[in-house]
């Protein structure tokens, strides 16, 4: 990667921003996949995830015609090729949870690394629901026989979701909360 990067993420309006506090599936991976790898220097990660974060907090991406979204080059050059996967896995490949659910199915290592780190960083997730259910069009994923009870089942967790949504993710991420709130209210 070169010392200036452009930073693609995919589907910016589907992300909130979770403090430490609104994750009570964190847990301590331990799993030992990652023990031969050098420990990454989360000092050096953590200004970049901040800044990029704010940026995307903010809408400050930038859609080229073909429809990919980027955000602000960030400068790579100081991380090591494992630092800098670690970080631009944060964007391109996210870590899709929501507030309700009971744990990760990836990203554990990512969470626990960056808030073990510094317990009070703002980290971006992607919605699970909101991903999910902006496929419910897409055939290969949903069979149309069965959109409908798609489309309940999301509207459902939706509502659920909302009844239980802490103000301070509320006010973290009003494109998620407004983005919960439209399918709540999808119709068939």
């Amino acid at each position: 990667m070169s010392a200036r990067t452009e930073l693609e993420v995919l589907r910016p309006e589907l992300f909130w921003f979770a403090a430490r506090e609104d994750a009570p599936w964190l847990a301590d991976p331990g799993d030992g996949r990652y023990e031969h790898a050098r420990p990454l220097r989360w000092p050096l990660i953590l200004p970049l995830l901040r800044t990029t974060t704010d940026a995307l907090r903010a809408g400050a991406w930038i859609t080229a015609e073909d429809g990919t979204t980027f955000l602000p080059p960030v400068d790579l050059g100081q991380l090591t090729v494992e630092e800098q996967w670690t970080f631009v896995m944060f964007f391109h490949d996210p870590i899709d949870v929501d507030p309700w659910d009971d744990g990760l199915s990836d990203g554990r290592h990512r969470t626990w690394g960056a808030w073990g780190a510094d317990p009070d960083l703002i980290l971006p997730l992607r919605s699970r629901l909101l991903a999910d259910a902006a496929l419910v069009d897409d055939p290969v994923y949903v069979p149309p026989a069965r959109r409908h009870e798609y489309i309940e089942a999301y509207r459902e967790e939706a509502n659920e979701g909302l009844s239980q949504l802490a103000q301070s993710v509320r006010d973290r991420s009003p494109r998620y909360v407004a983005g919960l709130e439209n399918l709540r209210a999808l119709t068939d």
